[in-house]
């Protein structure tokens, strides 16, 4: 008794550490770099050229007034702190926190990227990535990467 004991306990002593001490079986390409980093060159071939931020801006701040409301569209985010803040009369939605970035984040990743893009452009892409049909005032602006603030305006009366 005492030596099946024994013997249970080597066995899975040795099939632990086999696991543990098992190599790298990773089918994917790995090449050695010269400060010893793993590099995959599949993925080294991907370009991230603003790597602290997924958006081509630090700030936006939107307010769209619709026909029926002041304010019928606002959506506010700061990159760094990473507030956001959606609201949205039609929809008889308001948001904060992460449950407004959840609603945010698809539409700023849309409107990529921004910088280039006319005045006209943006409100117009803007404007169909909010879903608003018609509206009164458009009051977007939007401080950039390189700490350049945009704004955009236009009124329909």
């Amino acid at each position: 008794m005492k030596t099946s004991k024994i013997l249970s306990t080597i066995i899975l002593t040795t099939a632990l550490t086999l696991g543990a001490c098992g190599g790298n079986n990773n089918d994917e390409t790995e090449e050695n770099v010269p400060n010893g980093t793993i590099v995959n060159p599949e993925e080294d071939n991907l370009v991230d050229e603003n790597p602290k931020n997924e958006y081509s801006f630090t700030n936006f701040d939107l307010h769209i007034d619709t026909p029926d409301n002041t304010d019928g569209i606002v959506a506010q985010y700061n990159v760094e702190s990473k507030e956001a803040i959606y609201s949205n009369m039609h929809a008889a939605t308001s948001l904060q926190g992460d449950a407004a970035y959840a609603v945010l984040q698809p539409i700023f990743l849309e409107l990529q990227p921004m910088k280039v893009m006319s005045n006209e452009e943006i409100i117009q892409r803007v404007v169909s990535a909010f879903e608003v049909d018609e509206y009164t005032k458009f009051d977007l602006e939007i401080e950039y990467p390189d700490g350049e603030i945009k704004t955009y305006n236009d009124e329909n009366q």
